[in-house]
């Protein structure tokens, strides 16, 4: 035979475990996110370098840059805004 106290602590159980699986769905879906920004990002770095690499050393020492700094700018490029890649995806 249930009692009052008992289907309130039933109902009280249920709504905490309800509230920890949203919240715990909630954080996967963020981190789920994130790790799809980072991926998002490095295919861009990748992109960006590959633009810059294909450069011969002519063109690079005119616009001031060696074949070691390429990596940082393409990096830096991804920061600047109107320059990202990824925005012509959209």
């Amino acid at each position: 035979m249930h009692t009052a106290t008992t289907d309130t602590v039933t109902t009280s159980a249920v709504q905490t475990l309800a509230g920890m699986l949203q919240t715990a769905t909630t954080r996967l879906g963020q981190g789920l996110a994130a790790h799809a920004r980072r991926r998002q990002r490095r295919r861009a770095e990748r992109r960006a370098l590959a633009a810059l690499d294909a450069l011969d050393d002519r063109t690079l020492r005119d616009i001031g840059l060696t074949r070691g700094q390429l990596r940082g700018v393409a990096r830096r490029l991804l920061e600047q805004p109107g320059l990202d890649p990824r925005e012509d995806q959209r």
